[in-house]
């Protein structure tokens, strides 16, 4: 859920809390975070630009992508990218 703007908070604990039967994080929808944060006077919690919501992408990639590295032998980690984005299944594939 990268595009969401405080996810790199939760992007590491989610995993840790992660067992091998259960899905990544399901987080709230992002129109009903933007209502709760308007709601309760916080910030906007989704990223300002696309750019932004890219950058988040790869930072989130990169840390799940060091869990597969670290577990290669395992086989425990198993990752499922999604995006609607050419140049971030690109950089996916390259990693």
């Amino acid at each position: 859920m990268c595009v969401h703007k405080f996810y790199w908070r939760h992007a590491e604990p989610d995993l840790e809390c992660t067992s091998d039967t259960q899905a990544f994080a399901d987080l709230p929808s992002l129109l009903q975070e933007r209502r709760i944060a308007a709601e309760l006077g916080y910030p906007d919690p989704v990223n300002p630009t696309y750019d932004a919501t890219t950058e988040m992408y790869y930072k989130v990639a990169e840390l799940l992508l060091g869990r597969v590295a670290e577990d290669e032998a395992g086989g425990r980690v198993q990752v499922l990218f999604a995006t609607h984005n050419e140049d971030t299944c690109k950089h996916i594939v390259k990693r």
